[in-house]
């Protein structure tokens, strides 16, 4: 029996004990409590720093953090510049002005959001061991709702954002010794995620407010302390190479920290440390073609683009020389051209894995603002969105008729597993057109305590076909065989994995310009004791029309038949979630519902043939579907019952399209044919070979 909230427990527990802290006592002494006469002997009494070092080390804490904060004036102000010219930036969007606004006087009125919407309604001193969840704790802790607090005060200059940031600060750093650690493993200040998401805030907020009476002496200390622990923290858990985003935003930090205070004594460490873990991320933890191991969009940006931000903050320091400089600009171009490839119409991030929909705008301006020469090259960073494309090493590939944003467009997933945050789908799609997702994986919303969350990472949750009752093994498979064409007639995927025990499930597409998609799906294995469904998922509703005909109901819809509906044995519709259900916030967009229609075949015992699906699938605007048919020919030679041809007649026109995925030597229609897939197309003939293309 399939225990999807145990797998799912289980995966988030492993994850959490590859990234665990030590708690010992130098934890507790050197991290969690530092000392004052720990904290100024850590710091070198360089030229500047001779007065307050003495005065610190004295006990005159007054007179020692004054000064601090008069040298980190002069050291920082590369940072506070920077900070500065990223909220003029900003100043250029009214709504985006407005959106901070409204949220930094949230903060002042102690309504705090954390992850999916949840608002907690605080007095005067914020409880930060506050219920947002087991995992919402930590993202509550990242504090990204106390940032338009600091940004408003730069903005308006209104001093009561700058003391409201600081005394919420002051309350932090107060309550980091008491909190109650949901993951015992994972302190919610200190652990590599909640660090990295701090320093962000804190270091630059540090920079500005250095030279200001306003910061006391007990907020500069919470500041600096907060920002040292955590620089330590993240250094001391950086003992080997670890795949994945933690290591690659904690190492980014902590380079930050590091160049930023070069006066710590440590600092120099961790430096090397950062440096020597970001180039082995980059040279492991990406693929040749620019994607990021996980396989999911928005990890994805949020590991290149924590690596972008090393690069800006080392060039800001000054700390790259000609070929490091020369390596990294390489690495990210790269990395953002696979963005640029692999997003939808209308330049939307995908929905595979732990991802959602969600604008990718925001990424390509990135990689604009980096590198303005990307502008001055054709398409988008220099990548043809008009063809279809294939991205072997990351496992994607992409079906498109043009770069307009209403264009068909379909994706699919054949890549390997790439830890926590992949889902158990494979060799699934998705199919965009006139603007919006038509058949579309049920993707996730919220936060990782979302009770939906087993549901959104089964197997039931996308387009994909299933063997009924029976887990699929993703971790160990991935797609094989894989092979591609693009012609100007039609596109052609094939590939097979065995994620299921001894089956085989081979899917086999072609895409006939500019209209329609078939799907070929063959199950085959020396005992066909299971049931195989064939699972959709659309962005509204099914309905079943008649004869193994379906539509999504309303406009634009999507048409979907059965080539043999007298085999089906079920054809169901089912709601994966209603528009109640959802509570995520705008961020998750075209994510307000999810239903699902379910085509379920099995053999009966003693029948040896493979299960086989032939599924076309047109969208369509209006009310009417299109009239559009297809119907199995006749296919000589096929002993071992895999192959399938089918004839698909619209608009005056009929195609004949040949799955063959044993390569057998067959006859359809008088033809023969040896060759994996093939068509006949407006009087053309195209053959997928067996290479590798």
């Amino acid at each position: 029996m399939k225990k999807p909230g145990f797998l799912l427990l289980l995966l988030v527990s492993l994850a959490v004990l590859a990234n665990a802290q030590v708690m010992d006592d130098v934890f507790k002494q050197k991290i969690l409590n530092i000392s004052e006469q720990d904290f100024w002997s850590s710091i070198q009494p360089v030229k500047g720093l001779e007065k307050a070092v003495a005065a610190g080390q004295a006990g005159q804490r007054d007179a020692a953090y004054r000064l601090l904060g008069d040298y980190h004036k002069k050291t920082l102000a590369v940072e506070a510049n920077a900070y500065r010219e990223s909220i003029a930036a900003d100043a250029k969007e009214a709504a985006s002005l407005e959106r901070r606004r409204a949220a930094a006087d949230r903060v002042l009125r102690r309504e705090v959001e954390g992850w999916a919407g949840q608002v907690i309604k605080f007095g005067p001193v914020i409880d930060f061991n506050a219920n947002f969840g087991r995992s919402g704790q930590y993202g509550f802790h990242y504090l990204g709702w106390l940032r338009p607090v600091i940004d408003e005060y730069l903005a308006s200059r209104e001093t009561r954002y700058r003391d409201d940031f600081i005394a919420v600060t002051k309350q932090y750093y107060d309550q980091r010794t008491g909190l109650v650690l949901r993951f015992p493993s994972l302190h919610p200040v200190y652990y590599e995620l909640g660090a990295h998401a701090k320093t962000g805030i804190f270091l630059p907020a540090y920079a500005v407010l250095a030279g200001e009476k306003a910061l006391d002496t007990n907020g500069r200390e919470a500041l600096l302390k907060l920002l040292l622990g955590m620089a330590r923290s993240l250094f001391r858990m950086q003992t080997e190479y670890r795949p994945g985003n933690w290591q690659i935003v904690g190492a980014q930090s902590l380079y930050h920290t590091a160049v930023s205070f070069p006066e710590f004594k440590e600092s120099e460490a961790w430096r090397a440390k950062a440096l020597e873990l970001l180039k082995e991320h980059a040279e492991k933890d990406f693929f040749a073609d620019g994607g990021h191991g996980e396989r999911c969009w928005g990890y994805g940006h949020m590991s290149l683009g924590s690596i972008a931000n090393f690069y800006r903050t080392a060039r800001l320091h000054k700390a790259l020389d000609a070929a490091d400089d020369a390596y990294w600009q390489a690495f990210l171009k790269r990395g953002y051209q696979w963005f640029a490839a692999s997003t939808a119409p209308g330049n939307f991030q995908l929905n595979y894995g732990d991802g959602h929909i969600t604008p990718a705008a925001p990424i390509i301006a990135e990689a604009l603002e980096l590198f303005p020469e990307l502008g001055k090259e054709p398409g988008m960073l220099g990548i043809d969105r008009s063809k279809s494309a294939i991205l072997r090493p990351s496992g994607y590939a992409f079906m498109r008729t043009s770069e307009a944003a209403d264009s068909p467009f379909m994706s699919i997933n054949f890549g390997h597993w790439g830890g926590g945050h992949t889902h158990d789908d494979l060799l699934d799609f998705s199919i965009w057109r006139y603007g919006q997702p038509l058949i579309e994986e049920v993707g996730r919303f919220g936060s990782y305590d979302n009770p939906l969350d087993p549901f959104f990472r089964s197997e039931e949750a996308h387009n994909q076909i299933i063997l009924q009752n029976i887990p699929m093994n993703r971790r160990e498979h991935r797609g094989q065989d894989i092979l591609w064409l693009a012609t100007d007639a039609a596109d052609f995927f094939s590939g097979w994995h065995e994620a299921y025990p001894k089956v085989r499930i081979q899917r086999q597409i072609v895409f006939v310009r500019p209209g329609y998609w078939v799907i070929y799906d063959m199950i085959r294995a020396d005992e066909l004791i299971f049931q195989a469904s064939n699972i959709l998922h659309g962005v509204r509703p099914f309905k079943i029309l008649d004869d193994g005909r379906a539509r999504l109901e309303g406009t634009p819809s999507c048409l979907v038949i059965s080539a043999k509906p007298e085999e089906l044995k079920r054809l169901t519709t089912q709601v994966d979630y209603a528009p109640k259900d959802f509570t995520g916030t705008n961020q998750y967009q075209m994510a307000g519902e999810r239903h699902r229609l379910t085509a379920m075949k099995w053999r009966d015992v003693g029948d040896p043939r493979p299960i086989t699906f032939a599924t076309l699938l047109v969208p369509f605007e209006g009310d009417a579907p299109p009239d559009i048919k297809i119907a199995p020919l006749a296919v000589a030679g096929d002993a071992a019952g895999q192959a399938g041809a089918y004839a698909v007649t619209w608009k005056g026109r009929t195609d004949t399209l040949i799955f063959n995925p044993a390569g057998a030597s067959l006859t359809v229609g008088g033809r023969s044919v040896s060759a994996p897939m093939a068509a006949g197309i407006g009087g053309n003939w195209v053959e997928l070979s067996g290479e590798k293309r």
